[in-house]
């Protein structure tokens, strides 16, 4: 698993999350956009999965249920699947147990809003150590998450600040996240240096927080009392 350098506490699934959505947010986006509507077959023995005539390798992250709505992870999936087919869930075991994650280490638990198959694979996907992405296998009891191992260069490849600032306003309006984690992992996801300025307000003076992001031009995200971003500014 990467290291994910602004997370403070790695039991805390928030900052976990926080740290991963902006990366995930982005590759689940372009990945989206090559497979588009085509039907999949996803096939466990050889560890594929076909959209049309395309091809990727595939492990299996965990699964919920329909049925008793709660979340398998594919490490405790007793359908006899092989080790190949199960191996980036027990990287995600370990993982857990080392950070003391119970979200990662817990072989099953009841689904609820933040714990869900696309958040639990958001997580996982976007700690680990090498570049993922993941689709969701919808069936009538259900939807097995699988992570796609070989997914496209041009899937992971740097955002413009336009794009950039888009991804991130929608990730900050449609889920909670810790502002600060999220858009500094998101910032060295993409590559981008940043300064970061703080300054304590007084009776004459406002407090300042704010980052600059280096990209060709420099991009001002602002920050209330609260942490939260406030605004960006850049000049397209």
């Amino acid at each position: 698993m990467r290291n994910l350098r602004y997370v403070s506490d790695f039991s805390d699934f928030h900052q976990v999350f926080s740290a991963t959505l902006g990366k995930m947010a982005t590759v689940q986006n372009r990945f989206a956009d090559i497979v588009g509507n085509l039907d999949w077959n996803a096939d466990f023995d050889s560890c594929e999965i076909a959209f049309g005539d395309q091809i990727y390798k595939i492990q299996l992250i965990g699964s919920e249920s329909d049925v008793s709505d709660t979340w398998l992870w594919g490490f405790a999936n007793q359908s006899g699947l092989s080790p190949e087919a199960t191996a980036f869930s027990h990287e995600i075991l370990r993982a857990g147990r080392e950070w003391g994650l119970q979200a990662f280490s817990e072989p099953s638990f009841e689904l609820d809003e933040m714990f869900n198959g696309h958040n639990l694979s958001i997580a996982a996907c976007g700690a680990a150590g090498e570049n993922l992405c993941y689709y969701g296998c919808e069936h009538d009891k259900g939807c097995a998450f699988v992570a796609i191992m070989d997914a496209p260069a041009s899937v992971f490849e740097p955002l413009g600040a336009h794009e950039f600032v888009k991804i991130a306003s929608d990730c900050i309006q449609d889920f909670d996240v810790d502002h600060k984690i999220f858009i500094k992992s998101f910032l060295e996801f993409n590559g981008v240096k940043f300064d970061e300025n703080i300054e304590k307000g007084g009776f004459f003076k406002k407090a300042k927080d704010e980052i600059v992001a280096k990209f060709d031009k420099e991009l001002l995200i602002k920050f209330d009392d609260k942490g939260r971003i406030s605004g960006f500014k850049y000049e397209f």
